[in-house]
Order: structure tokens, then sequence, then C-alpha cells
């Protein structure tokens, strides 16, 4: 084939074409590599939340006041709560209804028949130590 002639000219073009468009599609893979390892937005989710103090009966009246951190807003739906009354391992227990969530306090309603155990704040499934409380 001659260089002069038209099949290889037309083969040159298309040799040419890919050349170009060949380093972009190199970049674009990388990039989609590099995007799938990066971490999640998520970071803040897995910090275990931690109970300092509780208050009962009869210095805080009828309600439970819960001190400590990582305590989120509350928001966490069926995976944030607080359970009363459980085992060292977080077994048991019964979960409290809550008057008010903030990300250091926490106040509960009284629980009933959750007697002498631990308490424990549960924030979107991350469980905190436990405290142990005696409760009427």
């Amino acid at each position: 084939m001659n260089r002069g002639s038209l099949p290889y000219r037309i083969a040159a073009a298309r040799r040419s074409r890919t050349a170009r468009w060949l380093p972009w599609l190199a970049l674009s893979l990388a990039l989609l590599l590099l995007g799938a390892c990066a971490p999640g937005t998520d970071v803040e989710s897995n910090v275990q939340p931690t109970v300092i103090s509780v208050c009962g009966p009869p210095t805080c009246a009828d309600s439970l006041v819960i001190q400590g951190r990582n305590f989120g807003d509350g928001a966490g739906g069926a995976n944030t709560f607080v359970v009363a009354g459980a085992d060292v391992a977080g077994r048991g227990g019964v979960r409290v209804p809550i008057t008010s969530w903030s990300p250091n306090r926490i106040v509960t309603e009284l629980p009933t028949d959750a007697g002498y155990g631990y308490l424990f704040v549960v924030v979107s499934g991350v469980r905190s130590s436990g405290l142990p409380v005696s409760l009427p």
C-alpha cells in the first residue's frame, strides 16, 4: 500500500483519532477506580456514644436524665434508643420512652420494671458502654 493512496490515508486518520481518545479513556477509568476507593461520608456514625452520668428519682423527679457525649440528634430511627435494666453485655432490659434528645443530654420517662441493671444508649446501632443503675 502506497503512503499517498486513499486506503493508507484513511487508516492513518483512524489511528490518529484512536490515539487522541485513548488517553482520555485511560484517565476516566483511573478516576473511576479512585472514586470507588474513596472513603464514605458516614465517618461520624461509627463514634461510640459515652454515658457519663444518670440522674433518676428522687433527684430528677419522675424522669431519667442521661448526660454524656456523641448522642447525636436522636434521629437515627429504629437503631437509636435507650435501654435500662440490661445485663453487662447489653442483653435484655427495656427500651425507655424518650422525652428529649440532644448531642450530650437525653431525658426519658421513668422506665417501669427496669430494676437493677445497666443503662445503654444506642446511636445508629452503635452501643455505649454500660452504666449501672438501680431503678424502681
